[in-house]
């Protein structure tokens, strides 16, 4: 007679959890902070992309360049957005980093890896299979990119 084993549920020690700041985005702390094991870490992660101003060069010179300033003030803008997000998380301290790059799922492959985080928590927007294809997906690159674990939750997810 086989002897049956009860299965342990998946506990993290160290999540990254990323958030664009839309509103579905951030219904992944709660579903990350459930799989955090005791004593675990969490780290919220948002990316931001570089700010383009108008070319110094004059209008007949179309090619935008880096503003560096405009640029600070989003990272500084984000923060302050993370910072609102962890405070409603209670009972974990939560580690806050603003990335910055062009690139969201290969700064959230990076940082998964040097923080060496044991699952990474994003949410999807729930596009169509054309939309993505139009515009990208950071979930789908992730997915292709991280070796690690990873828990996507789409729209609607928890409501019944």
């Amino acid at each position: 007679m086989a002897t049956l084993h009860p299965i342990k549920p998946f506990l993290a020690k160290r999540i990254l959890v990323t958030t664009d700041f839309s509103a579905f985005a951030n219904t992944t702390l709660p579903m990350a902070r459930a799989l955090l094991a005791r004593g675990g870490k969490m780290r919220l992660l948002t990316v931001v992309h570089p700010i383009m101003g108008p070319s110094l060069a004059g209008p007949e010179m179309a090619v935008p360049v880096y503003d560096p300033v405009a640029t600070d003030h989003a990272v500084a803008s984000a923060r302050r957005h993370l910072e609102a997000l962890a405070k409603q998380v209670r009972g974990v301290k939560i580690e806050l980093a603003v990335l910055e790059g062009p690139l969201t799922a290969q700064a959230i492959v990076r940082e998964a890896k040097q923080w060496k985080a044991d699952l990474v928590c994003l949410s999807t927007h729930g596009r169509s299979a054309l939309k993505r294809i139009v515009f990208g997906s950071v979930a789908m690159k992730l997915m292709t990119l991280y070796p690690g674990r990873v828990l996507l939750l789409k729209p609607g997810f928890g409501r019944k």
